[in-house]
């Protein structure tokens, strides 16, 4: 694999699009809701890590690497779900004073466009079914907390 395909190979995960957003969130703020994105990756990773199905498997460079055990997907999670949210929640929280606007509405359209075009279970390895429950979930109480 080439470095091009490792960068191609790395969009396949919605966190990595999120970390696109955040880099350019001076020019989508108007446009996306960038809080409410970061939470649903952050449960969704969780979820992902810790419930179903525990285990983590990506390829770089032609190699492939399987994670699985609680330690560490303490650390994957940390650094790719809960600081990325915790980042968006310190510094951008006051964009998004609103819950029902039309950045809301953008992005849940990007989660949708994300799923449509992303073979679910080859990439997380749980069914379309099961990981849309959790988005559902997850947006539910976004709307409770927020």
């Amino acid at each position: 694999m080439n470095i091009e395909k490792n960068y191609l190979y790395a969009l396949r995960f919605f966190t990595f699009w999120m970390v696109f957003l955040i880099v350019f969130h001076h020019y989508t703020y108007k446009y996306v809701n960038l809080l409410y994105l970061s939470y649903v990756t952050l449960i969704c990773g969780l979820y992902l890590s810790f419930i179903n199905p525990r285990r983590f498997v990506f390829y770089f460079e032609g190699v492939r690497y399987e994670y699985t055990g609680v330690q560490k997907f303490i650390i994957v999670d940390l650094i790719f779900h809960i600081l990325v949210f915790y980042f968006v929640y310190r510094r951008y929280a006051s964009y998004y004073t609103s819950n029902y606007d039309m950045r809301l509405l953008v992005s849940f359209i990007i989660v949708i466009i994300y799923a449509l075009f992303n073979n679910i279970k080859k990439i997380y390895g749980i069914s379309f079914i099961e990981l849309f429950s959790v988005f559902c979930i997850s947006t539910i109480l976004y709307f409770i907390l927020f």
